[in-house]
């Protein structure tokens, strides 16, 4: 079964249509030119993609050969292969593990997909076309049943740091937020997790050879015997320690786009599938739309306060008897359509924000001390928090 679905993405004041789909060999000669436009001269030629190896993508693993367009022009791709990997041996190279981009050692019997290249049109960067496709490869793993995606991340800027700290260090300031890798923080922020560093695993300068092994595991998954906690599919809120406004930046950007991403998945079910819960004795699908709208509502308050008054004390609400008023029994649209407003003043008002700004805070009657910053962090993460609740709910 082939891979293709349609969203939209926020341009500038309005949106283009993006398309994810299978790349075929009619594509080829634009993937190539992708990939000359991305690696111009003095960087040789004969290391960007073949006529062979793309057709081995596209015929040994067709599902795992993956392309983007914008309006119509090809803009970027992201291919994989499946292997067996064993997390107790993490060392490899990129061309051993990838057969030099020839992937004539993917096993459709292995655990893993892994990621072989991405690479993105300049002309179309910024508008986060790489996380889209990580994203769309998400969904393969989920429908191949695999157990991971994985991968090695250059570490571009560690060679700036590396006569004063080891690999691994620099990672974990990566990972704490007190430096930022253009590679390795944008993994983060598409889902990975990192698992180790791994050595020589490509002629890098920039990386000093190294690279970091990054994982995403499938959440419907059940890996080494272990129950799948599906309380938190995404994993728990994380705030880097310093939070800067590129961070706030991404953060808004997921706000911005929720509302159309939740309507798509939502807005066609019936009355059985409203009423699916995730787990056994939690909130179904209606109830976890509205929950999202009236968290958003109360979080958009604070976050208000916190920048107006001096450090205000603030209520908690309770979400279980929110839950079930009487107006959660309205059609889930109604909720869509409040998120649509308050989502929207988030991002007008979190676009305004200075670095002082973000330290600003107020007094949460049950959590303590909240700041601006871990605030934003908070709006982002626990839409994509419930939306995934919705989707594990909605695959039984």
């Amino acid at each position: 079964m082939l891979y293709q679905k349609q969203v939209y993405l926020k341009n500038g004041e309005g949106y283009v249509k993006a398309i994810v789909r299978n790349y075929e060999s009619k594509d080829f000669e634009g993937l190539i030119q992708i990939q000359a436009e991305s690696f111009p001269p003095p960087f040789p030629s004969e290391l960007w993609w073949n006529q062979e190896q793309l057709e081995n993508h596209v015929t040994l693993f067709p599902e795992g050969a993956l392309c983007v367009e914008i309006n119509g022009t090809l803009a970027g791709s992201m291919t994989g292969l499946v292997v067996d990997f064993d997390p107790n041996h993490t060392s490899h190279t990129w061309e051993e593990i990838t057969d030099n981009g020839y992937i004539r050692n993917h096993n459709p019997n292995g655990n893993t997909l892994y990621i072989v290249d991405v690479c993105i049109r300049p002309s179309f960067r910024g508008l986060a076309l790489g996380k889209l496709l990580m994203q769309s490869m998400y969904g393969v793993v989920i429908h191949k049943n695999l157990e991971r995606l994985l991968g090695g991340g250059r570490m571009p800027g560690y060679h700036k740091h590396a006569s004063v700290m080891s690999a691994e260090q620099y990672l974990q300031r990566v990972v704490e937020g007190s430096i930022h890798d253009p590679v390795i923080s944008f993994m983060l922020r598409a889902g990975r997790t990192p698992i180790g560093v791994v050595p020589d695993y490509l002629e890098d300068e920039e990386s000093v050879n190294y690279a970091a092994l990054m994982e995403w595991k499938n959440p419907f998954k059940d890996i080494g015997g272990m129950e799948m906690d599906v309380r938190f599919p995404i994993g728990k809120l994380q705030v880097p320690e310093k939070v800067t406004l590129e961070n706030i930046h991404e953060w808004l950007k997921e706000i911005e786009s929720y509302t159309d991403r939740l309507r798509k998945t939502v807005d066609q079910l019936d009355h059985g599938e409203l009423n699916k819960t995730y787990r056994d004795g939690s909130w179904n699908v209606r109830q976890l739309v509205h929950h999202i709208a009236d968290s958003q509502l109360n979080m958009y308050q604070r976050l208000k306060l916190a920048l107006t008054d001096d450090s205000p004390t603030v209520p908690a609400f309770d979400e279980e008897k929110w839950a079930i008023q009487p107006d959660t029994k309205l059609s889930v649209e109604s909720s869509i359509k409040m998120l649509e407003g308050i989502n929207e003043r988030i991002v007008s008002l979190g676009s305004s924000l200075t670095e002082k700004q973000l330290g600003r805070s107020f007094i949460h009657q049950t959590n303590g001390e909240i700041t601006v910053a871990t605030k934003l962090a908070k709006l982002a993460w626990h839409e994509e928090h419930h939306l995934a609740h919705i989707k594990i709910a909605l695959s039984k």
